[in-house]
């Protein structure tokens, strides 16, 4: 590996730094100054002597490189949505495409022909097995997507030292087309809540139609917040139903610490912090009943069938909802997410501090809340400005009980 100057190689003002990578290809990338190409000439010097080259086989290829993939991605803690669409990408068009290559085989032009091979691949329907649309070909973000998933991959092989480079880097977007993560937050739709009447008579329902797990399931998730993941994984040493270890002293609250991600498995909350959440009075007696009903012990799992050994699943959550809904009256679909809306809409229309909400949500910040429940904040003052008192201050001149219209100018008819 060796730093030469552009001008031997018709390219003045800047330096080029020749080398092979572990393909055995030739690159010579130029740099502006000097120090620039020394930087990339130690970076890539690195890369070969990394202390993880080793630990996986420089020989693998993609199909038995993907476990790998998917163990980094869930030590880097990715969502369970982002992990699947890596999978579908994969397997659905990555590995068929590449087949059994060796992860350090693919070059940049190997990938910008993938890429334009998607360009011409029609889609699919919404399921997987599902006969393949005619005329229709894949939409220009899962294209994005699919080459984002293949640069993670290289990324990591990159790490692992098998590549020295990662050819389907900047290939997925524009530059700086992403946008900001506060445009980003779009409000929630009014529709994709319930009204307090809605949530009212679909508690009434699942009272007549539900057991007490279940009821007690569509309780916390209405009264606390949670999202479906945290309240399956809530247990009974997370409830401090006496206020006596909760922030606040004297008020029920609970510890959201944990939740069920991918495949079932426990893992950091989305916001990868505990949370405190305070619990409202009427929920708090029926978790006392549910509670000595139950007899569990501190570890046990709060929404379970088998006595609080193991969590109530996500199909056996949701599985009631439907009915619920059906015989509620309601005219419109609505995933039992929707009752974390219905809680924060609520709150948010009463008049609550962002603040407060924000907290019981575990936001990063109130701007999130305020940006998602938008649509739902007073728009009224409900008499605001009198809490300002100017009249103990002001010295406001007595004015005439009626009003005396003033004499015209002359010579005006």
């Amino acid at each position: 590996m060796t730093i030469i100057d552009g001008a031997k190689r018709d390219r003045p003002g800047k330096f080029i730094v020749d080398y092979r990578d572990a393909n055995g290809h030739r690159r010579t990338p130029s740099f502006d100054t000097w120090d620039d190409a020394k930087e990339f000439a130690n970076k890539e010097l690195g890369f070969r002597n990394n202390g993880k080259a080793g630990t996986v086989n420089p020989n693998i290829t993609l199909p038995d490189f993907v476990p790998h993939c998917v163990d980094i991605w869930e030590e880097d803690e990715l969502e369970e949505a982002t992990i699947e669409g890596h999978l579908q990408a994969l397997n659905g068009h990555i590995l068929p495409y590449f087949k059994n290559a060796r992860v350090s085989a693919p070059t940049r032009r190997d990938i910008v022909k993938f890429k334009e091979h998607l360009k011409h691949k029609r889609a699919r329907c919404g399921k997987r097995k599902a006969p393949i649309k005619t005329g229709r070909l894949l939409q220009k973000a899962t294209i994005r997507n699919i080459v984002n998933t293949a640069s993670s991959v290289f990324t990591i092989a990159v790490e692992e030292g098998i590549r020295t480079d990662n050819p389907a880097a900047r290939l997925g977007r524009r530059k700086n087309t992403r946008p900001k993560a506060e445009e980003r937050i779009q409000p929630i739709a009014v529709r994709k809540a319930l009204t307090k009447q809605e949530r009212d008579r679909t508690l009434v329902v699942a009272r007549l139609l539900l057991n007490d797990l279940h009821y007690t399931a569509l309780c916390l998730l209405a009264g606390t917040g949670l999202r479906p993941g945290e309240a399956r994984a809530l247990r009974w040493q997370h409830l401090d139903l006496d206020g006596s270890q909760g922030i606040h002293e004297g008020v029920p609250m609970l510890s959201v610490e944990e939740t069920f991600k991918r495949h079932g498995r426990l893992g950091c909350t989305k916001g990868k912090e505990k949370r405190e959440v305070e619990i409202e009075a009427a929920l708090c007696a029926w978790l006392r009943y549910w509670k000595h009903v139950r007899q569990p012990r501190p570890t046990d799992f709060v929404l379970s069938e088998d006595g609080g050994r193991s969590a109530l699943s996500k199909t056996q959550l949701n599985q009631p909802w439907p009915y619920v809904l059906g015989l509620a009256g309601l005219d419109r679909w609505l995933p039992l997410y929707c009752l974390r809306h219905t809680y924060a809409s609520i709150l948010v229309r009463a008049g609550v501090s962002p603040a407060f909400v924000c907290r019981q949500l575990g936001h990063a910040n109130t701007t999130t809340t305020e940006k998602y429940y938008a649509n739902w904040l007073p728009q009224n003052s409900h008499g605001a400005l009198t809490k300002l008192g100017l009249g103990a201050a002001m010295v406001v001149p007595p004015v005439a009980t009626t009003f005396q219209t003033p004499p015209a100018p002359e010579g005006t008819a």
